[in-house]
């Protein structure tokens, strides 16, 4: 009776959570277009243009150069600690560029002055791999247009290896059919989001994917996606406006899932350990031959998420420069503080690095109040699922919030009031930082009239009603708090 309640309630989950934050609808203003799980941007021609060299870092400006961490601490090149905000971009659709669904300046532009400073951009291996041969090199630069796109605006991309179901000639995108095997499993054609626990091809799939089983080629499955990550890595490995590699989007873990509902207490370990860390150890050593830049986060199994078990896998290849991204899509409110506690304690306990990717499920505004207000208060940089080229959806409007973009120095606490509009932020000074400056986005769409400050241990440097507020510490103050609150004379 037990295993079946949970089963019934992984229904439930996935049908409530996975089916938000995987379709959506997107407007411009001569078209209407409705792109199924995944997709939504809409304003420009579509069409890609021509990658230009990647931008080199502004001298100016709150961020700029590679990305690296100080445990569980995002740092920029100076060694501050980065509380980042940015937004989902995935094309799931063939021929799976964001530049050809739609996404382009006026989406940028837009992104840009909402403060938010990474996109997490997705690659889809039905893109590198449309057939069996060498990777499709015009699927990368039409990424690389992207990227530089993004980074003329002074917006990092997250690179991220997107699934879900699989791949499309099972479930919804991802690997293509050439590169799917299922044996002899039944593909029961469910629809999305059941799939995962009612299709046998699906989690057959995932299994010959952990198992590195042979193709009808002769070549391994991993063998083949390592040269998708060794081609673009090798493209992205000198571009300091990516901040880095996401291995798998929700991986799941094949035939054997049930075990990650057996102990809540252990979850998925033993998976983790044998599947996961194994998978992403070799997809590192493949991308560290040609990048050494950039962080290289790998996900829990997409049951993590549901916040009734904890993380089991390690850092990614144990390389120092790694760390857990992960997603928050609970069935009940109630356990979205246990996803954040337990990625608090993967991070704490592995020195890792910690970045959510995804969270909501695009139901209106206060989940997204209560979500983005837990994140914060947790000092957790986060990404939202997903963009929506119609800007007045609310949605995009509720995103819009003032945060401690770059902090020189440790944070202690952060909270921005939605009712009153207020923002605090307190921090403490650290050793190692050369950049004295702590930067915090004050978009003026959320100030319209413009605000005013109160601070104790620090002094403003920037100028007055500044769209980022730069403050500094005060000589022989180790501390210092900040708090924001519309109108006045932004002084």
């Amino acid at each position: 009776m037990f295993k079946l309640l949970r089963y019934v309630t992984l229904f439930l989950i996935l049908a409530t959570v996975f089916t938000a934050c995987s379709s959506s609808n997107s407007s411009s203003q001569n078209t209407i277009i409705t792109v199924s799980n995944g997709l939504v941007p809409a304003t420009t021609s579509g069409v890609c243009k021509s990658p230009t060299q990647p931008i080199l870092p502004v001298k100016t400006g709150s961020i700029s150069g590679y990305i690296s961490h100080r445990g569980r601490w995002l740092t920029d090149s100076s060694g501050r600690v980065l509380l980042i905000h940015g937004i989902n971009e995935v094309n799931k659709s063939a021929p799976y560029s964001p530049c050809e669904g739609g996404f382009g300046v006026q989406d940028v532009k837009w992104i840009a002055s909402q403060g938010f400073k990474v996109v997490r951009l997705g690659v889809l291996f039905t893109g590198l791999f449309p057939k069996p041969g060498p990777v499709n090199n015009n699927y990368i630069n039409e990424i690389a247009s992207t990227v530089n796109l993004l980074a003329e605006y002074h917006i990092y991309t997250l690179l991220d290896y997107h699934q879900d179901g699989y791949g499309p000639s099972i479930g919804s995108d991802g690997f293509p059919a050439w590169l799917t095997i299922t044996g002899k499993a039944k593909n029961s054609h469910t629809g999305f989001p059941l799939y995962y626990i009612t299709n046998p091809a699906i989690q057959a799939a995932f299994q010959n994917l952990w198992d590195n089983s042979k193709l009808s080629n002769g070549q391994r499955i991993q063998t083949v996606l390592e040269q998708g990550y060794l081609a673009v890595a090798r493209r992205f490995a000198n571009d300091p406006w990516v901040l880095g590699y996401e291995i798998l989007n929700e991986p799941w873990p094949g035939i054997s899932w049930q075990n990650c509902l057996s102990n809540a207490k252990v979850g998925c370990s033993n998976l983790d350990k044998s599947e996961l860390d194994k998978y992403y150890s070799a997809v590192t050593k493949t991308i560290r031959t040609v990048d050494t830049h950039h962080l290289i986060f790998g996900e829990p199994f997409v049951l993590f998420n549901f916040g009734e078990s904890p993380a089991g896998i390690s850092v990614p290849g144990n390389d120092s420069e790694a760390g857990m991204a992960f997603h928050m899509y609970t069935i009940s409110p109630s356990l979205e503080p246990s996803v954040i506690n337990y990625a608090l304690k993967w991070a704490s306990t592995h020195n890792g690095a910690l970045l959510n990717t995804e969270w909501d499920t695009t139901a209106g505004t206060p989940p997204i109040i209560r979500q983005s207000t837990e994140l914060n208060n947790a000092l957790i940089p986060w990404i939202y699922w997903a963009y929506i080229s119609d800007h007045s959806a609310a949605s995009m409007q509720d995103l819009n919030q003032p945060y401690p973009l770059a902090v020189s120095g440790t944070p202690t606490a952060y909270n921005f009031d939605f009712t009153s509009n207020t923002m605090t932020l307190s921090w403490k000074r650290a050793t190692g930082v050369t950049n004295p400056v702590t930067s915090v986005e004050t978009p003026l769409s959320r100030y319209p009239t413009g605000y005013s400050i109160s601070v104790t241990g620090a002094k403003v440097v920037s100028n007055s009603c500044s769209s980022v507020l730069d403050l500094e510490l005060l000589n022989g103050s180790n501390s210092a708090t900040v708090t924001i609150t519309p109108g006045g004379s932004c002084t």
